[in-house]
């Protein structure tokens, strides 16, 4: 797990092909709406808010060893969800603008069938338990989101990369806490314990929407573990508003019950 084809380009913009193994694209109906992780063959771990309980589960497809979506390459692999389990802590973000914490937004997909391990189709290594991931290591967060508030990817839609450093839990909070209103308008809680924050104070570079579900990786002893998962934010890139991730570490107990 861990180990892509490619190394990283430090400082671009645009992946490679295989850059990124474990990267999928979760689409409803067609349309891309979250991104997500590749843990195991039949595993992909996303945020829980990607499935909301009206979306019928067979509207759903999971692509998975592609870089540009609208030009997939011939060994890219289409699979269903067969099944979805949500983290039972799980409490909408919108749900929250009594200034409660936002956490548990992780959900673990099924594929039907088990994807099958190849140069572009690779896992992401799991933490171990006990693993840290330390304030001021950079990250790096992968997706097709918009490239600034509804603003979206241009075609070809090639995966973008952009590496955060990662934020302490008091420092975040604090960020969150400075002002009542938001740079969208709407209600947000505080970031919960489990939440991983990362992102720069001046804001310009950020996850957006799209981005959702999407893996936060930190290259540990020369393999890359999923540290988060894309959960949420203040807009896109907003000063002061670093975006929000839920931390995986916390929940490898029933990330590990499932799989």
């Amino acid at each position: 797990c861990g180990t892509p084809v490619l190394r990283r380009v430090v400082g671009g913009s645009g992946a490679q092909e295989g850059q990124w193994p474990w990267q999928v694209s979760l689409a409803f109906r067609g349309r891309h709406v979250c991104g997500g992780a590749l843990i195991a063959p039949a595993w992909v771990l996303t945020a829980a808010h990607c499935f909301p309980p009206e979306n019928p589960l067979p509207e759903y497809r999971v692509t998975l060893g592609v870089l540009q979506l609208l030009s997939p390459p011939p060994d890219a692999q289409v699979r269903g969800v067969a099944s979805v389990a949500r983290h039972p802590a799980y409490r909408d973000y919108r749900d929250s603008d009594d200034g409660g914490d936002v956490g548990g937004d992780l959900a673990l997909a099924r594929l039907d069938p088990p994807a099958v391990p190849s140069r572009l189709v690779r896992p992401v290594c799991v933490p171990a338990a006990g693993v840290a991931f330390v304030p001021g290591t950079n990250c790096t967060v992968t997706g097709w989101g918009h490239v600034r508030t509804a603003v979206p990817l241009p075609p070809p839609k090639t995966l973008q990369q952009l590496e955060v450093p990662l934020l302490s839990q008091r420092h975040c909070r604090c960020l969150y806490a400075l002002g009542t209103a938001t740079a969208t308008g709407e209600g947000l809680g505080t970031p919960a314990g489990d939440t991983i924050c990362a992102g720069f104070p001046q804001g310009q570079r950020d996850a957006c929407q799209g981005d959702s579900g999407g893996p936060l990786t930190c290259r540990l002893g020369g393999t890359w573990h999923l540290a988060g998962v894309v959960s949420w934010g203040d807009a896109c890139g907003a000063p002061g508003r670093p975006g929000v991730y839920t931390g995986v570490s916390p929940h490898l107990p029933w990330i590990l019950s499932l799989v």
